[in-house]
């Protein structure tokens, strides 16, 4: 369990350990595969199945865009091919903005909806495969979800408000949304690909990241980067390895940082410094090691917009989308596989 300050209490720690290791698929190629187009072939994995046939169905029956104010939809980009489709917009009454979503490797789509800026009233929602098709399920009030590895069980943030004597914090439930149960904190929640640590980063500027492992011989605590700060939301990136935007005084570095001792934490790649010149804002940050596609969200005095970088290079970042800029865009997250990108964004249909 986790106190109200994030600090670990080693008591009850057993409840945070993942029932099971993510899924692998076999990663053999056809003589086809081999001979696709390099972009292409670097984020197309068999262990990809599952969610490219959710994508896929989702693409052929994209969401209707709705037509309000504060709407906030839900996209899913197909980098390989740079194409973008809604997937979820208002999916209860009311619930005007989707946000925080999250993949399953069992081929899951997680995110919770708002009406408007009520989080006390948000709800959480699963998009997946049924007989074919696509299929949204509301699994109850909450914030922010996170499935575990193997997608038995769900991870979210509860607010107060909804559910009458709940306590605010971390919280824990099945993949279906049944059997609730505090395990305290508070902040935005991310399982590792490994199901033995995870993270609760606060809502402030900078983010404080406590690192929570489930290993009685693994230390847990408040992340600490030897002269920078974390800004903005982070991702996992591997094991014992998170993607942030860094910096000593502002956001203008994305870097791998190992937290396999939070107390220690060390920066183990800069994968982009920003030039004192360049007059872009760096927000959530991704990155796959299963095919080095490193993105992010960039903001300037036009709008935002989705850019990638070469960590192998020396060149400016480039913009995946051709023209247009956001107003809003939030909640970046790359898919499992490397090869789908999530997000929100209150533009209108493309």
């Amino acid at each position: 369990m986790i106190d109200p300050r994030g600090a670990l209490v080693v008591m009850g720690i057993g409840v945070l350990a993942c029932a099971g290791g993510p899924a692998r698929g076999q990663e053999h190629q056809s003589e086809q595969q081999k001979h696709q187009s390099e972009r292409a072939d670097s984020l197309i994995l068999p262990s990809s199945a599952p969610i490219a046939r959710l994508v896929e169905e989702l693409k052929r029956n994209p969401a209707k865009p709705s037509q309000g104010a504060d709407r906030l939809g839900l996209y899913v980009m197909d980098v390989a091919k740079a194409e973008v489709t809604l997937i979820a917009d208002t999916p209860g009454p009311g619930l005007t903005q989707c946000g925080s979503p999250a993949w399953s490797t069992d081929g899951k789509i997680y995110f919770d909806s708002t009406p408007g800026t009520q989080w006390s009233l948000t709800r959480l929602e699963v998009i997946e495969l049924a007989e074919g098709r696509s299929r949204l399920t509301d699994l109850g009030s909450g914030n922010c979800p996170v499935p575990s590895p193997s997608g038995d069980r769900v991870m979210f943030l509860q607010n107060a408000g909804p559910v009458p004597d709940t306590e605010v914090g971390v919280w824990i439930m099945q993949a279906d949304g049944t059997d609730r149960r505090r395990l305290g904190g508070y902040g935005r929640p991310f399982w590792s690909p490994d199901g033995h640590q995870f993270l609760v980063v606060s809502f402030s500027s900078p983010r404080e990241v406590t690192v929570i492992d489930d290993r009685p011989d693994r230390k847990s605590g408040v992340l600490r980067i030897p002269e920078s700060h974390i800004y903005t939301m982070p991702g996992w990136a591997g094991v014992e390895t998170i993607v942030a935007v860094i910096g000593a005084d502002a956001p203008d570095t994305i870097a791998l940082l190992d937290v396999s001792e939070p107390l220690e934490g060390k920066i183990k790649k800069v994968l982009w410094k920003k030039p004192v010149d360049l007059a872009l804002k760096l927000n959530y940050p991704v990155y796959s090691p299963k095919n080095g596609l490193c993105a992010f969200v960039g903001g300037d005095d036009k709008g935002m917009a989705l850019y990638t970088i070469d960590p192998e290079k020396s060149a400016p970042p480039r913009r995946l989308e051709r023209g247009g800029d956001d107003k809003h865009i939030s909640g970046l997250v790359c898919s499992p596989d490397g090869r789908y990108l999530l997000f929100s964004s209150d533009r209108t249909a493309r």
